[in-house]
């Protein structure tokens, strides 16, 4: 990404998700007031055989919105600042690595 879109990105931050039945995670962005560090964001999921009944999907907010389903070895990456996001309410147990593409953190 740093040759090609010239993103200047530094580090990469990346953890384990696990969401049980019943859990989601609420509509967000994944950037902090006052500190634009992160750049990319990305979700790589690990659930094998997951059946669509299964909700669990992480919704890109927009016109229109998009689910995208946990399936295995999708990656879904999409810029820090700029989409408002969510995991849907799962009925199975969600598996994923999530993480950002980030630049230095500025000093002021």
């Amino acid at each position: 990404l740093n040759g090609t879109c010239f993103l200047a990105l530094q580090r990469v931050e990346c953890h384990a998700a696990c969401f049980e039945p019943g859990t989601f995670y609420g509509a967000h962005k994944d950037t902090f007031r006052g500190h634009a560090g992160r750049v990319i964001s990305y979700c790589y999921y690990l659930n094998d055989l997951w059946v669509a009944g299964a909700g669990g999907c992480l919704r890109l907010h927009g016109t229109p919105a998009i689910d995208v389903a946990p399936v295995l070895d999708r990656l879904v990456v999409f810029r820090s600042a700029d989409q408002r996001h969510e995991v849907m309410p799962t009925l199975a147990r969600r598996l994923s690595l999530t993480g950002w593409l980030s630049r230095a953190p500025v000093l002021r």
